[in-house]
């Protein structure tokens, strides 16, 4: 009897596996309907609620789109002053890092040249592709360049948040900083040998195309390369995520790079990387042909670009163009102390 039980009891049917399924699918639509619940408490409750988590949900959902260029104005208004609030150890440590990214992008741009040979077209291009990432890493890790600063503190001192004098320091600072960290990684890549003779033989190519033009030529190249830095970094700083600056800022530079304009602190590692390949240049013409004409066009460009243009267009001294006096003289109104009569 017991086998007989056993028996029958294995062929019967297995038991439908339905009701688990429907369990669990309910169950699972449960799950979604308390997530969505959640959700949206927390999307009422820091919407509702006024404060920081107000601030931060609001700035995580615009994070992805780029800023007005009112809006994009004022944030370099707020750089310019933020740059002449920093201590002096501050911005000597940013603006050494900033000409560090510098010479390393543009010894990694040398260290690619040597594959195409002493190809000047090829050369640029190459140089081209590859130095844009130092502006990129300049603003996302608080590198401070002498061609940025000036642009930024000519808004600043512009609008008036910034004075002259303390701008002036500023820029001399940042300019002594730059000149310290071009230094140390020239003597970085001189101790290591990380680039072979072809690299610098491809150096001083470049440097002889830049001190073979005349000192007018020079300034009106520099006036040309930080016009388009300016708009590279006006670009990034507008964009509110890393692709767009990473488009806006390599887009930029690729135009001043390929085309040969001058940039201050990019020249101040060529050409002493020349003429560690063995082209003879001194101090004085390396000055004088090229540092010299290239500061006074990068001066020139951050005053008339950065100050004056987009000045006109964005800031203090668009507000002065848009509400002009009226060429009619008014009539001053005269008041009387006498109460007024009730006589008709």
């Amino acid at each position: 009897m017991p086998i007989l039980a056993s028996h029958k009891a294995s062929a019967l049917p297995a038991a439908p596996s339905e009701p688990r399924a429907s369990s669990g699918a309910e169950g699972f639509s449960r799950l979604k309907q308390s997530m969505a619940t959640s959700m949206a408490v927390v999307y009422l409750a820091t919407s509702l609620r006024p404060g920081k988590s107000t601030r931060v949900f609001q700035r995580s959902q615009r994070q992805n789109f780029a800023s007005t260029p009112d809006e994009t104005y004022e944030t370099f208004v707020e750089k310019a002053k933020h740059l002449v609030e920093m201590s002096r150890s501050h911005t000597l440590y940013a603006s050494i890092l900033g000409s560090a990214f510098v010479s390393v992008a543009s010894a990694s741009a040398l260290s690619f040249s040597e594959t195409v040979g002493p190809n000047l077209m090829l050369d640029k291009l190459v140089f081209a592709v590859v130095l844009p990432v130092h502006l990129l890493l300049c603003q996302l890790c608080g590198g401070q360049l002498t061609t940025s600063n000036l642009s930024i503190l000519c808004i600043g001192v512009s609008q008036g948040k910034v004075r002259f004098r303390d701008a002036l320091r500023n820029i001399a600072l940042v300019l002594f900083g730059n000149a310290i960290g071009v230094l140390l990684i020239l003597a970085a890549v001189r101790y290591l040998q990380v680039l072979d003779a072809e690299s610098l033989a491809v150096a001083a190519v470049m440097a002889k195309s830049k001190c073979g033009y005349t000192f007018g030529q020079t300034v009106v190249k520099a006036f040309i390369c930080n016009w388009v830095v300016f708009i590279a970094y006006w670009l990034g700083v507008m964009s509110g995520d890393i692709r767009g600056k990473m488009t806006g800022i390599w887009t930029a530079v690729f135009m001043y790079a390929a085309v040969g304009f001058e940039h201050i602190v990019t020249n101040m590692f060529l050409l002493p990387a020349a003429a560690m390949g063995g082209t003879h240049f001194t101090m004085l013409q390396m000055v004088w042909k090229n540092l010299f004409p290239v500061l006074l066009g990068n001066v020139a460009a951050s005053i008339l670009v950065a100050g004056g243009s987009f000045g006109i267009a964005f800031g203090r001294l668009s507000r002065r163009l848009r509400t002009k006096p009226s060429r009619k003289p008014k009539v001053p109104v005269k008041f009387s102390n006498e109460p007024a009569s009730l006589e008709r």
